[in-house]
Order: C-alpha cells, then sequence, then structure tokens
C-alpha cells in the first residue's frame, strides 16, 4: 500500500517522494518536502528534510546533548497526527511511520559505550583538557557539517474516519522545528492534484481541491 500510494503521486510529479531517491534542491538547509497522497479512507504523507533543519547539525552525533536531539526530533516524527497537524474530527489513527535516516548513531553508541566504561578515569582529566577536548568537538562538528549532507525522512499511514474534516490541516512539523523555513507541498487524491507552499507565516494547508 504505501509504495503504490506514493508511487502514483511520483508519477504525476514526475518526481520520486523518498530520501533515497528524492533529493532537495541542493540539499537546501530551512527547505523541506511534504507529499501527501488521498485514497479511500487513507492518506500517506512523506516528509523529507536535511538534519539542519531538525537539530542544527547533519554530522553523526559526536556529544550527548546531539544524541538526545536527534532521538527527541526521531520520537516526534513519530507522531503523524501531530506532524501533519491532523485535526481531532477526522478521527485519524496511525498504522505505520517508516523512517529512514542517512545519520547513522551507530559509532556514537559505541563512544558512548567506551566513554561510560571509562567514566571512573575520565573523573581526573583536568579543567584545561576538558576545555581543549570541547573547541576540538566545536571545530570538528563544524568541518563535519561543511562536508556531510544527511537527510531524514518518514512515510506516514494514516487511517481516517471523517475525511471532511481534513479541508485544512496546519502541518505541526515547521512549530516542532524552527530551522524548518518552509515546505514544498505536494497533493493528490480523488479530486485531482495541487501544489502549494507553507512557511511559518502561512501554516495553513487546504486539502480541499484533493478530497
Amino acid at each position: 500500500m504505501q509504495r503504490t500510494l506514493l508511487a502514483l503521486l511520483c508519477a504525476s510529479f514526475a518526481a520520486p517522494a523518498t530520501a533515497s531517491t528524492r533529493d532537495l534542491d541542493s540539499h537546501e538547509h530551512g527547505g523541506s518536502t511534504l507529499d501527501i497522497v488521498v485514497d479511500g479512507d487513507v492518506i500517506e504523507a512523506s516528509f523529507l528534510s536535511p538534519w539542519m533543519n531538525l537539530v542544527g547539525f547533519e554530522h553523526e552525533p559526536s556529544t550527548h546533548e546531539q544524541e538526545h536531539a536527534v532521538e527527541e526530533a526521531l520520537e516526534s516524527l513519530g507522531d503523524a497526527v501531530a506532524m501533519l497537524g491532523i485535526p481531532s474530527g477526522a478521527e485519524c489513527s496511525l498504522q505505520s511511520a517508516d523512517v529512514d535516516s542517512s545519520m547513522s548513531m551507530a559509532e556514537h553508541d559505541e563512544e558512548h559505550h567506551d566513554e561510560h566504561d571509562d567514566e571512573h578515569d575520565d573523573e581526573h582529566h583536568d579543567e584545561h583538557h576538558d576545555e581543549h577536548d570541547d573547541e576540538h568537538d566545536d571545530e570538528h562538528d563544524h568541518e563535519a557539517d561543511e562536508s556531510t549532507h544527511s537527510e531524514v525522512s518518514v512515510i506516514w499511514t494514516l487511517s481516517c474516519a471523517n475525511l471532511d474534516e481534513l479541508a485544512t490541516i496546519r502541518p505541526g512539523v515547521i512549530e516542532r522545528f524552527p530551522g524548518i523555513e518552509v515546505i514544498s507541498v505536494q497533493l493528490a487524491g480523488p479530486g485531482g492534484q495541487s501544489a502549494a507552499q507553507v512557511d511559518k507565516d502561512a501554516s495553513a494547508l487546504s486539502l480541499a481541491e484533493i478530497l
């Protein structure tokens, strides 16, 4: 079902919709994309964004704070109703949330394990050494962001009992992640196809034409 619906939208706009096949224009920071397909009582939406928009960096997490930021972002992306701004009256239930990220946290997880094992020894490091490590991490993070382009995509599938309540939605993802400045939207449904843009000043998205 997921690939079939998205394939319909991709074919209609002659543009793919997944992280592995669809690139943002020049990997534009601040920009993201959202595709929404309505088929019967099923809604499928695909969201794609550079990690920079969500957590402020694109390299693999190098600190506990960065790891926590990624985990919180992924948790938020799992909430389709909130991220899409689905009104409660639509009575939508999440069927699946398929997250695909080009940022791997495996290396940081291994480093975190090693740091935990050596925690007692680390307590004896002097303040100057800690400051030097912090400066080195900041420089490393900056260099990594300049050379790394990582994205995250999520495909949500929902079943809705009352589609009439979906005439207008306000995607919550743009409020949840301040780094997102504009979302380019493609829509397809039984009523036709359309395209739009939403930003922080005009976040309302009309689905009336495609329902």
